[in-house]
């Protein structure tokens, strides 16, 4: 199982959410460590952790370093795939083109999109009760709001 991690995904592993946190860290023994972020991803963390959060430049590049150690790195796609915010639709086509099952985020706004092409979109909690409880992935609130607004 392919699983690509969103830039709030990893923030929020790494300020304490202790999901995310699993997530992150655990679900790469689950999954045969088969857990993917980007070049464009990692941009992302970093600077949402300098200029948002406020964290020294020392501190995230550490930081960055371990998940980039721990999780598959895939390069910058080619071009976008296409979608309401351009950065989005980078992020999306890094994750296609690593053959991910999964995209995991927290963002409402491509949670609606439910699916990009074979890879679902779904929250952290989405997949983690799959992965360990066995619980299949159902559509998401975002997800059924997309639907009857379509």
């Amino acid at each position: 199982m392919k699983v690509f991690v969103d830039s709030n995904v990893l923030v929020s592993a790494l300020r304490g959410s202790a999901l995310c946190r699993q997530l992150v860290f655990q679900i790469q023994e689950v999954s045969n460590k088969q857990v993917f972020i980007s070049e464009t991803v990692l941009g992302e963390t970093a600077r949402i952790l300098r200029h948002k959060m406020g964290f020294p430049a020392v501190v995230v590049a550490a930081q960055l370093a371990q998940i980039a150690e721990l999780l598959n790195v895939s390069p910058k796609a080619v071009e976008p795939v296409p979608c309401a915010d351009p950065d989005d639709g980078w992020v999306l086509a890094d994750a296609v083109q690593t053959g991910a099952a999964y995209f995991v985020t927290g963002d409402k706004v491509l949670l609606a999109m439910y699916a990009v092409q074979s890879m679902r979109i779904v929250t952290p909690r989405e997949l983690m009760d799959q992965v360990y409880r066995g619980i299949p992935i159902a559509r998401f609130e975002a997800h059924e709001v997309s639907v009857e607004q379509g």
